[in-house]
């Protein structure tokens, strides 16, 4: 079973992913001057998309279950320019090391009850309505970054198209 996460006032919604279910057999080689993320986890809503939230939910209401990911075995690579707020000046791009997740339609499909228990914890708390942020995520993990391993500073706007 997965874990959420979510720390009010600093980050998104995240389910944490058990390192034990890819290190079996994730490839062991990561490239120079990458490190492995941890913890790993699936971003399910960005800080940005939770930010209405901050202030009026003092912590997350119970959440129906995740689905455990069925991801690809491929590691495909996405690159950004760097960061504007999170690089120094001059930072080489931003690399991440990801995997796809396949049961992209059952993740969605429990994203929607999430969305819909935060908005009646939200109006209940005398907070705003919260529609669906992201109806289009991409589900992905990512494995190794050139940031460190900082979860924070892998890329996190992966879509379908970064696959090669």
């Amino acid at each position: 079973m997965l874990e959420w996460h979510w720390t009010p006032g600093a980050g998104g919604l995240m389910a944490i992913v058990p390192a034990r279910l890819v290190e079996e057999w994730l490839p062991q080689s990561i490239p120079a001057g990458c490190t492995p993320v941890r913890p790993l986890h699936l971003t399910c809503l960005r800080s940005g998309s939770m930010a209405p939230l901050v202030g009026v939910l003092d912590s997350v209401p119970v959440l129906p279950q995740l689905p455990v990911p069925v991801l690809h075995r491929e590691v495909h690579i996405a690159q950004r320019s760097a960061h504007p707020l999170k690089d120094p000046a001059g930072s080489e791009m931003r690399r991440t090391g990801f995997l796809a997740v396949a049961n992209q339609a059952e993740c969605h499909a429990v994203m929607r009850d999430v969305v819909s228990i935060l908005d009646a914890a939200s109006r209940s708390a005398g907070g705003p309505h919260f529609p669906h942020p992201e109806p289009e995520r991409f589900f992905h993990l990512s494995v190794w970054n050139n940031r460190g391993g900082d979860a924070m500073r892998s890329i996190g706007d992966i879509r379908a198209s970064d696959i090669t």
